[in-house]
């Protein structure tokens, strides 16, 4: 594919990703880079009967941050430039309140103190290994994210649930509409920033919305962090000529980014999002019916065995390592009775050296 039918095309299956990604989180606990936070306040509804619910969250909070993202796309081209350049010498310090206020949120100061050590233990077992160079920069995070999260998720739910519960396949969502828009609006917000600064990923605004949020909102607002940083990375590429993602890098180098363009681009987006629900929900619907049938300690075995083989495919003996100490690291929080975000140290931590050279 090479000009507007390639970028048409290319688009098109990023948008579809930031819906279908999240069914893999959902009932089978695979994480990677954009869903890695969702797995828990998923895996929580999938335990109750709520999967499906889990997954036409993500899809309501994809639609409306795509929806939002469209309206804000022009207007935001006036002041994006000075938006930039003024937000920048500031976000690390807006981070740093932001991890200060998630600590204290814990609701003892045992608790608190464990869950500055989580955070310091994850952030020097990030840095090592993101700044260290062990591994090229594209492969490191899957065995990271897979060890701090998706392993130890795997491993607690092979303990404990031999079978997922009946699970309801209708079509209500447990979320009062102000709370619903509010989450949205979030998502949509926290995507804005993502495309905008460079090192700060859809992993870090997770990290900083799951405060304050229940597990319904922050999975309609994490979905909208994916899908509002695909509509805005393709703003900051025509206002600022910046590309935040390969899938921008290879539009822009196959056909201009002018206002025609993009016109195209965000009108076969649209189509792609409606395409991309619908095909999210009926797939989900599919695969609930057949996990059903299945022992899930078996599923849970069988992505614990798919995880390690491709991180040994992936990272080699490295890659081992950094799994295995990042599930001893993903597993103290559920001991200590301290939440798994603060695993999130493991990103927060480096960008804030980044940000405000601690």
């Amino acid at each position: 594919f090479t000009g507007e039918y390639g970028a048409v095309f290319i688009f098109s299956l990023v948008i579809t990703h930031t819906f279908v990604d999240f069914i893999p989180s959902t009932l089978f606990g695979v994480p990677d880079d954009e869903t890695v936070l969702s797995i828990l306040p998923a895996h929580r509804l999938l335990l109750g009967g709520r999967g499906y619910e889990a997954v036409k969250l993500t899809v309501i909070g994809g639609l409306g941050a795509f929806i939002c993202s469209c309206i804000f796309f022009f207007p935001l081209f006036s002041f994006l430039s000075n938006l930039f350049l003024k937000l920048s010498p500031y976000i690390g310090y807006l981070i740093l309140v932001s991890v200060i206020y998630i600590i204290l949120f814990e609701k003892t100061w045992k608790k608190i103190s464990f869950a500055l050590l989580i955070f310091f233990l994850s952030g020097s077992y990030g840095y090592i290994v993101l700044s260290g160079h062990l591994l090229p920069e594209d492969r490191a995070l899957f065995p990271v994210f897979s060890g701090l999260f998706g392993l130890p998720n795997l491993l607690l739910s092979m303990k404990t649930c031999t079978s997922i519960p009946f699970q309801v396949i209708d079509g209500k969502v447990h979320v009062k509409m102000p709370s619903l828009i509010c989450s949205i609006l979030k998502g949509g917000a926290a995507g804005m920033i993502v495309s905008l600064f460079p090192g700060i990923g859809p992993s870090h605004a997770s990290a900083l919305l799951s405060v304050r949020s229940s597990s319904r909102q922050f999975l309609i607002s994490v979905s909208g962090v994916n899908t509002a940083n695909a509509v805005f990375g393709l703003a900051v590429l025509y206002a600022l000529g910046k590309s935040r993602s390969g899938a921008l890098m290879a539009i822009r180098s196959i056909t201009d980014c002018n206002a025609h363009t993009v016109g195209i681009l965000l009108s076969s987006g649209c189509i792609a999002c409606g395409v991309a629900a619908l095909s999210t929900l009926a797939l989900a619907r599919i695969i609930i019916k057949i996990v059903l049938m299945i022992n899930y300690r078996y599923v849970s075995m069988i992505s614990c065995g798919l995880i390690t083989v491709t991180v040994g495919l992936m990272t080699g003996v490295i890659g081992f390592l950094i799994l295995g100490i990042g599930c001893c690291i993903g597993l103290l929080p559920v001991f200590m009775g301290i939440r798994r975000i603060h695993c999130m140290g493991v990103l927060l931590f480096p960008i804030l050296i980044y940000y405000i050279h601690i």
